[in-house]
């Protein structure tokens, strides 16, 4: 399995993995608004002989500075459990690292994102209205910001 980032050929195969994955548009609708907008900073896909199994979305967050939602991570439903999803999220991690990004924040399940370093008890001093138990950041440097509201990109709204 390849990781790579995205390239405008892939934005059909990409729609269509993020609908299997999730069931539904309204999430695929999310990518593509986000990449419209200019706030998907980070877009990897994972491929496999030649065809994309798996997708990861990084966006700019309006507040705070320097920080990227995790959101979307989406892995065709016949490739679940095999780690693509695990792949994709070390590896856009990483890149956010190097792009100089200070801080990530994800909306899910604590015992998952939690192997990746994210916690609750990281976000607790940035409000949002995601706040609560399921609500996470994660550093990516040593240096800590003072905590400021957590906006996301108007494209999120849309998901509400």
């Amino acid at each position: 399995m390849k990781i790579r980032e995205e390239r405008s050929s892939d934005q059909p195969a990409i729609r269509a993995l993020v609908t299997d994955a999730f069931g539904q548009a309204q999430e695929a609708n999310l990518v593509d608004a986000l990449r419209t907008t200019g706030d998907l900073k980070v877009s990897l896909v994972a491929e496999e002989d030649g065809k994309l199994c798996g997708h990861v979305a990084l966006s700019r967050l309006t507040s705070p500075a320097r920080a990227l939602a995790l959101a979307p991570v989406s892995v065709l439903t016949q490739e679940q459990g095999r780690g693509v999803g695990s792949r994709l999220i070390r590896d856009a991690i990483e890149q956010a690292r190097q792009l100089g990004y200070e801080i990530v924040f994800v909306l899910g399940d604590p015992e998952y994102y939690s192997r990746f370093g994210f916690s609750p008890e990281t976000a607790v001093p940035f409000p949002c209205p995601y706040a609560g138990p399921y609500f996470m950041a994660l550093w990516l440097t040593d240096e800590r910001r003072a905590p400021d509201t957590v906006v996301y990109a108007s494209a999120f709204g849309d998901l509400e």
